[in-house]
């Protein structure tokens, strides 16, 4: 029981994870679309679907993620949601069918969608705001602002695609890292523990700058 109700927390978390980063034009697509290349390479969908039918499903997902960068088409809630919980499913899925994985190697590749909605209450609550409430001091919001204040004033989509290849970047970075060492736990968490850091690092900078420049 008591897994249960963890399992259905980690899902709920990782949902709403997934719809709070949604907020910029490529940002989830592009994050799922990384998730699934790094297992795919890892050859750990084997035991779960045919190769042909991943592949097919990844092209789906750069053909919606063209669109979405085109501003074309957008998921919305329900497709964010969605997208959710076909990672968690997924992820849960690998992991059964390879316990010899490290548990927080599957943890790390879910560690934006998730952190970004923990840190984002604890923030909300930290200054008296309620937490159901939408703002617009998310992470990658702010670097969406910096950019456009600095560099693209008047180029609203280009600032928004850029975010989200830098945001997306640094997480493939990490992932490639990490798939060196998806057995060991001690670095999963040496890089889990590194990548929290490393946001609110450069949370709490961005967002000094942003009220300078607002001011």
């Amino acid at each position: 029981l008591i897994n249960l109700l963890f399992l259905s927390f980690c899902i709920v978390v990782l949902i709403n994870g997934t719809n709070f980063i949604d907020g910029l034009n490529g940002l989830l697509l592009l994050y799922a679309i990384i998730i699934f290349y790094i297992l795919f390479k890892l050859g750990l969908f084997v035991y779960l679907l045919d190769d042909k039918i991943i592949l097919s499903f990844i092209v789906f997902l750069i053909i919606i993620l063209i669109f979405n960068f085109c501003n074309f088409l957008f998921l919305g809630d329900s497709g964010a949601y969605s997208i959710g919980l076909i990672l968690g499913f997924f992820l849960i899925s690998v992991y059964q069918f390879n316990p010899h994985i490290s548990p927080y190697f599957i943890i790390l590749l879910l560690w934006y969608p998730c952190f970004e909605l923990l840190f984002s209450i604890i923030r909300k609550f930290r200054f008296n705001y309620s937490p159901v409430r939408p703002d617009v001091n998310h992470l990658h919001q702010l670097i969406f602002f910096i950019m456009k204040k600095k560099f693209f004033k008047k180029r609203d989509l280009f600032a928004n695609n850029l975010t989200s290849l830098i945001i997306n970047f640094y997480n493939f970075v990490l992932f490639f890292i990490a798939s060196k060492y998806y057995t060991k736990t001690d670095i999963q968490l040496i890089l889990i523990t590194l990548s929290i850091l490393i946001y609110t690092f450069v949370y709490q900078s961005l967002l000094k700058l942003k009220k300078k420049n607002v001011k």
